[in-house]
């Protein structure tokens, strides 16, 4: 998309992608939230052993579905039950203070929340909302 000074730009438009196909999965939200703590109780415990601090991400954009499929990583609230399935100081996440803001998240207060457990920061400028 066109930027300023003839600049080009990547953009997303939930609208268009959700005009595509659905992809051909059949899960729920609570298979998701399962199949989430499966996948923590392998990894986390090896990246202790290891010195490795994983960073999840949030959703991009921060909405309750795509193309048909749950998203679990969209909410403040979702962040901190992510977190809570392991209490391990390894077990963090990358602060995307974009998609925190279009959670809606007080920024500052967010960190404030999450701050020990944040292994990764980047700061970008988001327009509109999820």
């Amino acid at each position: 998309m066109p930027l300023r000074g003839d600049s080009r730009t990547t953009a997303y438009s939930h609208e268009q992608s959700e005009r595509a196909p659905d992809y051909p999965v059949d899960v729920t939200e609570d298979e998701l939230w399962e199949n989430l703590e499966y996948f923590l109780d392998e990894v986390i415990p090896v990246a202790e052993e290891a010195g490795v601090d994983p960073a999840l991400h949030p959703d991009d954009p921060p909405v309750d579905s795509a193309r048909g499929i749950p998203r679990l990583v969209n909410s403040v609230e979702n962040v901190r039950r992510i977190l809570d399935l392991h209490d391990s100081p390894n077990h963090g996440l990358t602060f995307c203070q974009g998609n925190f803001s279009a959670m809606g998240a007080d920024v500052p207060e967010t960190i404030r929340r999450f701050g020990d457990r944040i292994h990764f920061v980047h700061f970008r400028d988001v327009d509109g909302t999820a």
